[in-house]
Formats: C-alpha cells, structure tokens, sequence
C-alpha cells in the first residue's frame, strides 16, 4: 500500500498535477470515495488502473466506479486508462532484472542452460493469464535462457511448485525465479519460500 501511494506521490511531482491514490478493497481510501473528493473540483479526472493485467477489477469494477462519477458528475470529463500489460516498457524492466540476478550466480545464460520461472499471481480471468504468458514469451525471445516457464502463486494453474520440479527435472545448470507482482506483499514472500525449498 505504501509503494502505491510513493507512486502516486512521484507521479505528481513528474506530472505537476494532483494524483490521488485510491484503492479497490482491502484497504483505504476506496476508489469511489477519491472520485468524490476530487470530481466536485475538477474538469477532468483521469483513473488509471495500477495493474499488470486487465482482469476483473480491471474490466468490470472500476469502469462502474468511472461510470457512476460519470452519471453522478456529468459537467466533468472522466476518462480510463489502460494497465500496465505486456508493453516493450515492461519487458525490458523485467530483463533487466533477471539480468541482474543472472550476475550473482555461478552459471551464465550465454554459455549454460539457465532456466526462468515467470510467476504472476494467477486470476480467475483467462485472459489476463494468457498475457502473463504473453510476456514471458516476450522476454524469452531473443534472449539466452533455455526456457522461460510461465506460473501462478495462486488461483490458477500451473502452480510454481510444479513447475520448479518439472524444470529441474531438465537439470539446468542454473534456474532464476522471479515473482512478477507489483509490489512487496505476502505473495512475494511466498515465492521466496517455495524457491527456497528447492535451491540447492
């Protein structure tokens, strides 16, 4: 929650613009209670998803929010942008640290089989899973690891325990898991502990 909020804070000092952060559950200030504080003092209100993949929240709960303000404030023009998703932005963060990670270990991409677990959190919606595979397709290609293997902390399979053994049953000489998830949380640390249980 913090991590959003020191986005939203840095996106208003690149900006020069007010940028409130707002939340869907779990924690506040909720999005519709934003949209009320700011609307009645603003002609314009952009509500960008902070989200990699567009899944349920993204496509469904917070367009009602955009659309209630809408109705509720019709002399303001409100508008949604799009997640993060599989962009070259993207991609090249996420080479950049496996990059990273390769240099602290004893095998090298260029020269052994090193292998990459992709996890994202996992959704109940096909199609953000299918763009997590997207992206880990992305940052394989063109790149030399023998594999980058796509799978989920949770809701959906595969799951990162079973893919940690399918992939050490090839034996590589060297396997890289990076957690894909938007900030520090209890999902990250779960990944860490799985990972854990299979190194070395």
């Amino acid at each position: 929650n913090d991590q959003v909020r020191a986005v939203a804070a840095a996106l208003e000092d690149r900006l020069d613009e007010r940028v409130e952060p707002a939340f869907i559950e779990l924690t506040e200030p909720l999005v519709h209670e934003v949209l009320e504080d700011i609307a009645p003092e603003a002609d314009a209100v952009t509500v960008v998803p902070l989200s990699l993949f567009a899944a349920g929240h993204v496509k469904n709960d917070i367009p009602l929010f955009v659309q209630h303000a809408r109705q509720t404030y019709p002399d303001v023009d409100f508008h949604y942008g799009a997640n993060l998703g599989a962009r070259p932005e993207m991609i090249d963060i996420v080479a950049d640290r496996l990059s990273a990670a390769a240099t602290g270990m004893d095998a090298d991409p260029a020269t052994d089989d090193v292998a990459v677990v992709f996890v994202g959190r996992g959704s109940s919606d096909p199609d953000a899973n299918a763009e997590a595979y997207r992206l880990a397709r992305f940052v394989w290609e063109g790149r030399d690891y023998a594999r980058v293997e796509p799978a989920f902390i949770g809701i959906t399979e595969p799951r990162v325990g079973p893919t940690l053994e399918a992939v050490r049953r090839h034996d590589p000489d060297g396997v890289i898991v990076h957690p894909y998830m938007l900030g520090e949380g209890v999902l990250t640390r779960r990944v860490r502990d799985i990972a854990a249980e299979f190194d070395g």
